[in-house]
């Protein structure tokens, strides 16, 4: 795992011991404190130096994930989508052929991470539907932001209709956002289906930006009743 910041050793040996014991199944809760520290080499006092609790460990694990692919996703797709000026006029297939791109490689920056960085992304889909509500909110917490990250790239990059309304928006980056993680998980089970999953993670996207602009277009989409998530 990266390091994001100059920090003390026996902290990132703790938060790297703790990804490989839960990445073997196990809730970040349910690790014991010896456990913890004879798979980090560390002696168990050196725990509460850096952390209050396992919980405590857990969020900050899960921010360090987020942290990593926050930052250089959005850079990415406006870089991407500087190199493909959009000339003025409605929304149409060029617009559509801009979004792809964008898509493409957006989708491979995220598949690389996730192939990457495996053993934190199965803790991250563990924690969200574990016994934590503080890690359960935590990741919830994460999905939304990079669906409001998205749905504001879409918004100011022309992928989509300027027309389309804020709630519709946000309701389709929330989608997009799901699904990519869960596709990023079936790559991780058959690493060998890279160009497929690629292809079809892309494709998906493509397919739902299409269909909510020509909705859009033709007066038949409301605006979902509630949050998208």
């Amino acid at each position: 795992m990266p390091k994001m910041h100059t920090e003390a050793p026996g902290r990132r040996a703790l938060l790297e011991a703790a990804i490989r014991l839960a990445a073997n199944g196990r809730c970040i809760n349910s690790l014991g404190l010896r456990e913890l520290a004879r798979e980090a080499g560390l002696n168990p006092n050196t725990f509460y130096r850096h952390f209050t609790s396992m919980e405590e460990m857990g969020l900050v694990m899960i921010e360090e994930c987020a942290e990593q692919m926050h930052g250089p996703l959005r850079a990415l797709r406006q870089s991407v989508a500087a190199s493909l000026p959009l000339q003025p006029g409605e929304w149409g297939p060029q617009q559509a052929e801009r979004g792809r791109q964008v898509s493409e490689a957006t989708v491979k920056m995220y598949f690389d991470h996730a192939l990457a960085n495996q053993q934190v992304l199965m803790v991250g889909l563990r924690e969200l539907h574990g016994p934590s509500p503080r890690l359960r909110a935590a990741v919830q917490t994460i999905m939304q932001r990079q669906s409001r990250e998205l749905a504001e790239d879409m918004a100011s990059l022309g992928l989509l209709p300027k027309e389309l309304p804020a709630a519709v928006l946000l309701s389709l980056a929330s989608m997009i956002s799901r699904n990519l993680f869960y596709q990023a998980l079936d790559l991780i089970g058959a690493p060998e289906q890279y160009p497929q999953l690629h292809r079809s993670a892309v494709d998906q996207i493509v397919m739902l930006c299409t269909g909510a602009a020509f909705l859009q277009a033709t007066g038949g989409l409301d605006a979902p009743a509630g949050p998208p998530d």
